[in-house]
């Protein structure tokens, strides 16, 4: 119930820009991966690799992301450290142009 929820608000709102997403999505991996996470944009996919990631920084990221950029995500490749963080590439698709 909870992500049928947030798919009608999200079908509420109006539509997005690709540079407004772009924005709210740098915005977020600024907040909640910091320093373990770098990106590159191409187009309207993004690649963020992870190092040493949190799981509550991923996770929050990952609402954020979705919620607020309207990021899709396309493919992950994670591994889990002995630290118990994140190492990987995730690779997101935003809105089109």
């Amino acid at each position: 119930l909870k992500l049928q929820a947030q798919a009608q608000a999200m079908q509420g709102q109006p539509k997005q820009t690709h540079d407004e997403a772009l924005r709210l999505l740098e915005l977020s991996i600024r907040q909640h991966l910091g320093l373990s996470a770098r990106y590159t944009i191409a187009g309207e996919r993004v690649t963020i690799n992870l190092t040493g990631t949190s799981s509550q920084g991923l996770a929050q990221w990952l609402t954020q992301a979705r919620v607020n950029a309207h990021a899709l995500p396309g493919e992950a490749r994670l591994t889990r450290t002995v630290a118990g963080g994140w190492d990987g590439t995730l690779v997101v698709t935003l809105p089109a142009r």
